[in-house]
């Protein structure tokens, strides 16, 4: 990936080794999946973002509802493929902001608080509409007749926000937050989201 015309000085050899090495380091905290950074970052961040008081901020958890018996019918290769699909699908929605990725279906987003609905809502409509083409015909024939035997997946969300009503101290009361707010989610039978925001809790769902 890299060389250097000789002669050369040995401070700058030792400088291009420690770039790379750097480089490598930081590589490897990204999932290999997706290429969004894992949870060692992901809770960097959020620290970072728990020291500024003054700006509030809302996480998301996001997971995919059911993948396993999803991956026992189509098998993992094309599992893979379901959270590749969420990948882009928040790469789409989220252009400013960070997306993490702490593993196998679970997402992490951060954000501006008003900005929490309009992308849940964009998020939660492409994944409702993009998820069918990951399927046979024959079984987005049936899920449309209600004769599948397994329903076809969808997206649960929990937010939670960070403000002066609900200031958060470590990653882990924040993150336990929006994982309650997700089980909201997922005791629906649709793609949904709930949400806290210090003020009560809202439920949101399409």
């Amino acid at each position: 990936v890299d060389f250097i015309n000789k002669p050369f000085e040995l401070s700058s050899l030792l400088a291009h080794i420690n770039a790379h090495l750097k480089r490598f380091d930081h590589t490897r905290l990204l999932n290999p999946l997706t290429g969004f950074p894992g949870r060692t970052i992901i809770d960097t961040e959020i620290k970072k973002r728990l020291t500024n008081r003054g700006k509030p901020f809302a996480l998301m958890c996001i997971d995919i509802n059911d993948l396993k018996l999803f991956n026992n019918s189509y098998g993992f290769l094309q599992g893979d493929n379901v959270i590749k699909l969420v990948a882009e699908i928040l790469a789409e929605c989220i252009k400013t902001g960070f997306i993490g990725h702490n593993g196998g279906d679970d997402f992490v987003v951060i954000l501006e608080p008003e900005r929490v609905d309009a992308v849940c809502q964009k998020i939660i409509s492409m994944f409702d509409e993009q998820i069918h083409k990951l399927y046979h015909p024959a079984d987005n024939d049936n899920a449309h007749k209600g004769l599948n035997v397994n329903p076809i997946l969808t997206l649960s969300i929990g937010v939670s926000v960070n403000n002066k009503k609900q200031p958060f101290k470590r990653p882990l009361d924040i993150f336990d937050a929006a994982s309650e707010m997700m089980e909201y989610s997922k005791s629906l039978q649709c793609s949904a989201y709930h949400k806290d925001d210090g003020q009560g809790k809202l439920h949101n769902h399409l």
